[in-house]
């Protein structure tokens, strides 16, 4: 009998442009139930290709149950709970923040914090539903760039959020604007149609995320959260312990990496 697993596939340079990778939450030949596992904001999209007995989702008090099928899952501003039931698999494409609105008009505002059937959002993004991480890269490599529609909106979203990524998050919005060559305002509606998020509070998930990807990796701050909390432009320890709970719904001292599904894949 297996065992469940998580791996991450980094994916090849054809389509780097709007997948950052590929992650796999394998419990296909396992009869057990996954419990008590969790998934963090990090500023990304996702298409989840759901198998077998499907998943439970727990998002802002809410479950929500992943049948079987093809999934369009908005930005996340908060922790998620996950529960992998027996014999499911979930093989997830983390698409950049920038990714939709290369191929979809619609409002990215309606999505946040949800997860909708896929072919109602980007209907020609097709992808197997039964598929090995090298032939959704072959599939995705051979049809999603014809696809996209470039202009100005799509160039000036990758513009401004790779400089938050960049910085980790610690950037001010005006710094941003400049940089790209807009106003304040442009950059506001920009990120509302094309996140579904405010500038702010998609460097606010950036920051944060930065900071647990190096407290898990590497222990930093793990003993002077004071220290973490300035270095990272928080005012106080205070300030950073409640945006912390905020989003991932446990304090920096209670955090346990163990219990997240991380990347290892940067």
């Amino acid at each position: 009998m297996g065992k469940f697993s998580y791996s991450e596939y980094r994916v090849p340079r054809s389509m780097s442009l709007f997948v950052k990778k590929i992650w796999t939450l394998d419990n296909l030949e396992s009869s057990s139930l996954v419990l008590d596992r969790f998934a963090l904001p990090n500023g990304c999209f996702n298409i989840a290709i759901i198998r077998g007995s499907g998943l439970e989702i727990t998002h802002m008090e809410s479950m929500i149950h992943l049948s079987p099928g093809t999934y369009f899952c908005g930005q996340m501003t908060e922790a998620l709970g996950i529960e992998i039931r027996p014999n499911s698999r979930a093989t997830m494409l983390q698409l950049f923040p920038w990714t939709p609105i290369y191929f979809t008009g619609l409002g990215m505002d309606s999505y946040a914090d949800r997860f909708c059937r896929a072919d109602g959002i980007l209907p020609d993004l097709s992808v197997d539903t039964n598929p090995s991480n090298g032939e959704l890269c072959r599939s995705i490599a051979a049809n999603w760039g014809s696809l996209a529609k470039s202009g100005r909106p799509a160039m000036d979203l990758q513009h401004s959020t790779s400089l938050i990524m960049e910085s980790c998050g610690d950037i001010t919005i005006k710094a941003v604007s400049a940089e790209v060559g807009c106003s304040a305002r442009y950059l506001q509606k920009l990120f509302k149609k094309g996140l579904g998020l405010t500038p702010k509070k998609f460097a606010d998930i950036i920051r944060l995320r930065s900071i647990v990807d190096k407290i898990a990796s590497s222990g930093e701050g793990r003993s002077d959260f004071t220290g973490l909390a300035i270095a990272n432009s928080f005012y106080d320890q205070a300030h950073f312990t409640n945006a912390f709970h905020a989003m991932f719904k446990t304090t920096p001292k209670q955090f346990d990496s163990k219990t997240y599904f991380l990347s290892y894949i940067r």
